[in-house]
């Protein structure tokens, strides 16, 4: 599918707040049978990667063929455990939604 992406010049400018280690999201799915079931999610948080690249492979060395998200918090959210859910907003980085009725294996 073709995108209608654009891109423009710009001036630099500085940014309003910068996260020096953001946390990156991590949604795994897949099908655990046909493809009239639905999509099992896993959903996992990463902490302290050095940068996006390393916080990138992590999620490619745990996929296990699996189709996947990558997002990046935009806040700075204290990890409170697994029961706790998160509420930072989230920029999708790489992937999409398999549930999204945009995308064709929806």
């Amino acid at each position: 599918m073709l995108s209608s992406m654009k891109a423009e010049p710009t001036v630099h400018s500085e940014a309003f707040e910068e996260l020096e280690r953001p946390a990156y999201r991590v949604n795994y799915w897949e099908r655990p049978g046909s493809s009239a079931s639905g999509w099992n999610l896993d959903a996992w948080i990463v902490f302290d990667a050095a940068d996006v690249d390393e916080a990138s492979q992590w999620v490619k060395d745990h996929a296990n063929g699996r189709r996947y998200e990558l997002f990046v918090e935009t806040v700075g959210e204290v990890y409170s455990g697994f029961e706790e859910p998160r509420a930072a907003n989230l920029v999708r980085l790489a992937g999409s939604n398999p549930n999204d009725p945009r995308n064709e294996d929806a």
